[in-house]
C-alpha cells in the first residue's frame, strides 16, 4: 500500500503530468460540453490529490476569480429570479474550481507554462487542418464558397467562430513573441489564414495591430521594418479584396447609429449589422437599468435574457435576435451582477495585468489586452468555453509570474 502511495506521489511531482492535463482540458473545450466538463473534473481531482501529498503555495493573485464567484452566489441568493439556480451555479463553478486547482499545483514552473502554450499550438494546427479538410469536402459536394468562412468553417465541432478565433489569436501571440524555428513560422501562417477565414472583424483588427507592434519591436533594422510595413499594407489590401471579407466590411459601413438609438418601432426586415445590433443592446441595457434600478447586484447571474426579450418585443425586433445577450461582457456583468460584479471583474483584470507587467512578458501583456478588447464586443463569460478559456489563461499567466 505504501509503495503504491509513494508511486502516486512521484507521478504527481512530475510537471509533465500537469502540462499535458492542461493541454487536454484546453483541447477538449474545442470538442463538446461533455469532453470539456470531464477533462476539467480530472484536472481538478489530480490537482487536489497533489495538494494532499505536497503543500500548495499560496498565490493571492489567484483569489479574484473566487471573489467573482462569491458575487455570483450572492446575486443568485438575493435577486428575484430563482429559476434554474442549480444550472447557473454549475456554469459558474469554474470560477471557484479552476483557481483553486491551480493553487494546488506547485510543480508548474515558468518553463512548464511555456510548454503548455507550445504543445497547445501544435494541437490547434491539427484542429484547423481538420476544419479545412471538412470545408473542402463540403465544398466539393455543394460548390458553396460559404463553407470556408465564419461559423460555417468551424461547424464541424459546433464551436462559435469568435471563440475559436480568440484561442487562435492567443496562440498566435505566444508564437509571434517566441518564434525560433521554421515550424513556428509555418504555424503562424496557418493560424493567420484560419483567423481570416473565421472572419471576426474584431479579431482580424487585433491580429493586425498586434503583428505590427510585435514585429516592429523585435526587428532592429530600419530597412526590414519598412519592408515589413510594405508587405503588411499589401496584405491588408488583398484581404479587403476577398469577397466575403469585403461584404462584411461594406455591411458595417451601412450602420445607422442615430437611427438605432432613437427609433421607437423597427420592422422585422430592418437591416442590422454587427455594430448596430450591439449598439441597440447597449440601449436596451441602459433602459433596463433606468427602469429597474438594478445597480448593486443586477438581475442575477445568467438571468438577464428575459428582460432583453421584453425590450426586443417592445421595439418589434426580429424574433431571431431575441436570444442575443448584450454582446459586451462589461455590460453583461453590470446587468447581471451589478457594480459589485464589475468591481470584482476589474480586480481580475488588475491582478492579471499587474503580473504581466511585473514579469515584462510581452505575450502575457498582449493576451490580457486581447481579452479586455474581446469583452467589449462579446459576452465571453456566459458560456462554459469562454469561462474555462479565460480562467485557464488567467491562471497560467499568474503561475508564470509567480514561479521560477
Amino acid at each position: 500500500m505504501s509503495e503504491s502511495i509513494n508511486h502516486l506521489k512521484n507521478i504527481l511531482k512530475q510537471e509533465s503530468v500537469y502540462v499535458y492535463l492542461i493541454v487536454v482540458v484546453l483541447t477538449f473545450q474545442l470538442l463538446n460540453f461533455a469532453f470539456g466538463s470531464i477533462s476539467l473534473a480530472v484536472f481538478s481531482i489530480v490537482s487536489l490529490l497533489n495538494a494532499a501529498f505536497n503543500r500548495p503555495k499560496k498565490i493571492r493573485a489567484l483569489a479574484p476569480p473566487v471573489i467573482y464567484f462569491v458575487v455570483i452566489v450572492i446575486s443568485l441568493i438575493l435577486t428575484e429570479d430563482n429559476e434554474n439556480i442549480s444550472s447557473k451555479l454549475i456554469l459558474a463553478l469554474p470560477f471557484l474550481i479552476i483557481p483553486l486547482s491551480f493553487s494546488f499545483v506547485n510543480v508548474l514552473t515558468r518553463r512548464g507554462v511555456e510548454r503548455v502554450f507550445n504543445v497547445f499550438s501544435n494541437v490547434l494546427v491539427l484542429y484547423t487542418i481538420l476544419l479545412a479538410i471538412n470545408a473542402l469536402t463540403r465544398y466539393k459536394a455543394s460548390k458553396d464558397i460559404d463553407v470556408f468562412f465564419y461559423h460555417e468553417f468551424s461547424s464541424l465541432f459546433d464551436i462559435n467562430a469568435i471563440y475559436l478565433s480568440v484561442v487562435l489569436l492567443l496562440s498566435y501571440i505566444y508564437l509571434l513573441t517566441k518564434t525560433k524555428s521554421i515550424w513556428d513560422l509555418v504555424k503562424l501562417v496557418l493560424i493567420v489564414v484560419v483567423i481570416v477565414l473565421l472572419s471576426s472583424k474584431t479579431i482580424i483588427l487585433l491580429l493586425g495591430i498586434i503583428s505590427v507592434f510585435v514585429v516592429l519591436q523585435r526587428i532592429r533594422s530600419l530597412k526590414i521594418k519598412i519592408l515589413f510595413l510594405s508587405v503588411f499594407s499589401l496584405f491588408c489590401v488583398v484581404l479587403l479584396s476577398v469577397t466575403k471579407i469585403k461584404e462584411r466590411v461594406n455591411d458595417e459601413m451601412q450602420s445607422n447609429f442615430a437611427e438605432v438609438l432613437t427609433t421607437e418601432k423597427f420592422n422585422h426586415v430592418y437591416f442590422w449589422t454587427g455594430s448596430s445590433i450591439r449598439l441597440f443592446q447597449g440601449r436596451v441595457f441602459w433602459e433596463l437599468l433606468q427602469q429597474d434600478k438594478k445597480w448593486v447586484l443586477g438581475y442575477g447571474f445568467n438571468s438577464s435574457q428575459e428582460h432583453i426579450k421584453t425590450k426586443h418585443k417592445k421595439y418589434n425586433i426580429y424574433p431571431g435576435f431575441q436570444e442575443y445577450n448584450f454582446h459586451n461582457q462589461y455590460v453583461q456583468t453590470i446587468a447581471e451582477l451589478g457594480l459589485m460584479g464589475l468591481f470584482s471583474l476589474s480586480l481580475v483584470f488588475y491582478f492579471i495585468m499587474k503580473n504581466a507587467l511585473e514579469t515584462k512578458s510581452t505575450w502575457a501583456f498582449l493576451m490580457v489586452l486581447v481579452f479586455a478588447s474581446v469583452f467589449l464586443t462579446e459576452s465571453y463569460l456566459v458560456r462554459q468555453r469562454g469561462i474555462i478559456y479565460f480562467l485557464f489563461y488567467y491562471c497560467l499567466i499568474i503561475k508564470h509570474a509567480h514561479q521560477k
